[in-house]
C-alpha cells in the first residue's frame, strides 16, 4: 500500500472540561462545558487513517482530565482492541492517585503502555507534596512494571495568545509537531490554536485559519503536504514565537473539587 504521510502521535480528547484549573490552559480546559467522549467518536477517523495508508504510532488520551470519564477503561480498551499495534498512553494531572484507585483501575493499566503525568503544584501540594507524589507512582509502578510512567514538571506555562499581527516564526515553536484529531472528523497541526475559541474570552483569530485542519472526509493523498507544510498561516498570529514561560498559576478557583468529588464517589460504589 502506498504510504501518504507517517504521524508520530495522534492526541484525542476522553473528555473536555478538568479539575484543574490552570490560568492560560492551552487545552482552554477551564472554559469548556462538561463532555465525555466515545470511543465511536474517534475510531472510524482512525480506522480511514490507517486504511488509507496514513502510519501513525501513538494515540494520546488526554483531554480535560481523562479520569473524569465515567469509563476511562472501556474507552482505552476500544483503542486497543482496534489498533493493537499501536502505543496507547494517557496523560494525566494525577489527582486520583490512591491505593484504592490503583485497585480499580487494573483493567485500565493492562490496556495501556504508558500513563504521563503532569504535575502541577496545586495537585502535588493536594498529595502531601511533590516527594509523596512521586512516591504514590512508585507504588503504582510497582503494581505494573511493564508501564511506563513518565513524570512531566508544570511549574512554568507559556501564555499563549492570537492577535492581529502578521510576524512569521523564525523556527518551529514546542507545539510544532502536534496532531490532534476532533470528533468531527478533523486533524488539527496545533491543538492550542485548535482549542483557542473555547471559552468566553475567545480568541477568534485561527477560526479563519486555512492550514490548521485537514479534513479526513476528502482526499488523504493531500495529507503529506499538510502534515509537513510549516510555518502555518495561524503562525504569524502566533505569541509563541516570543512568549516566555511563567510560573504557573491557577485561576479563580484553585480545583473543581466537584469533578473530584464525582470521581471518588464513583470510586466507592464500584
Amino acid at each position: 500500500m502506498k504510504r501518504f504521510a507517517h504521524i508520530p502521535w495522534i492526541e484525542l480528547h476522553a473528555v473536555d472540561h478538568c479539575n484543574n484549573v490552570c490560568r492560560d490552559c492551552n487545552q482552554r480546559s477551564p472554559h469548556s462545558a462538561r463532555r465525555d467522549y466515545a470511543p465511536g467518536d474517534y475510531l472510524p477517523w482512525l480506522k480511514r487513517l490507517d486504511a488509507g495508508g496514513v502510519g501513525f504510532d501513538q494515540i494520546n488520551i488526554t483531554g480535560g482530565e481523562p479520569f473524569l470519564h465515567p469509563d476511562l477503561a472501556g474507552f482505552a480498551a476500544a483503542f486497543r482492541g482496534g489498533f493493537p499495534d499501536k502505543n496507547l498512553v494517557v496523560i494525566s494531572n494525577g489527582f486520583w492517585l490512591s491505593d484504592e484507585s490503583f485497585a480499580a483501575h487494573e483493567k485500565l493499566f493492562g490496556a495501556i503502555n504508558a500513563l504521563v503525568f503532569s504535575i502541577y503544584p496545586n495537585i502535588a501540594h493536594a498529595h502531601g507534596g511533590r516527594a509523596a507524589m512521586l512516591a504514590k507512582l512508585g507504588r503504582l509502578k510497582e503494581r505494573h512494571p511493564g508501564l511506563e510512567i513518565i513524570t512531566v514538571g508544570r511549574a512554568e506555562f507559556y501564555p499563549i495568545r492570537f492577535d492581529a499581527s502578521v510576524t512569521p516564526p523564525a523556527e518551529p515553536c514546542r507545539w510544532a509537531d502536534c496532531t490532534g484529531l476532533l470528533p468531527d472528523g478533523r486533524l488539527t497541526r496545533c491543538t492550542v490554536a485548535a482549542n483557542a475559541h473555547v471559552g468566553q474570552d475567545c480568541l477568534p483569530e485561527p477560526l479563519a485559519s486555512r492550514d490548521l485542519y485537514f479534513d479526513l472526509r476528502g482526499d488523504l493523498g493531500e495529507i503529506a503536504a499538510w502534515r509537513t507544510k510549516w510555518p502555518l498561516d495561524v503562525c504569524s498570529r502566533c505569541t509563541a514565537k516570543t512568549a516566555a514561560p511563567l510560573p504557573w498559576k491557577a485561576g479563580a478557583a484553585t480545583r473543581r473539587l466537584d469533578y473530584e468529588t464525582e470521581y471518588f464517589d464513583r470510586l466507592k460504589a464500584r
